[in-house]
């Protein structure tokens, strides 16, 4: 079992997804440093806007990958170190 400790710092990811008509593709953020106590929904904003932008153009896969980039984007994806012991 993994504990984490709430005043610690995180290092998350967020994704964009693009579509057009036929494709679909998710690019990850490069990774962010989110300090303790501080909400990741303003690194990810930008990520997010972009995805409800140009993310939901392909059927069916587009509107489904961008929901899921909204959701994870809200708090960022953890990055998971192999150092967790």
């Amino acid at each position: 079992m993994i504990h984490e400790n709430a005043d610690a710092e995180r290092m998350v990811r967020f994704t964009t997804v693009l579509s057009c008509v036929v494709f679909t593709i998710e690019i990850p953020s490069r990774p962010y440093r989110i300090p303790a106590g501080e909400s990741a929904f303003s690194y990810g904003l930008a990520y997010t806007i972009l995805s409800l932008t140009l993310g939901w153009w392909a059927f069916p896969w587009g509107p489904q990958r961008t929901w899921e980039a909204l959701e994870s984007n809200r708090t960022g994806r953890p990055i998971l170190s192999e150092s967790t012991s």
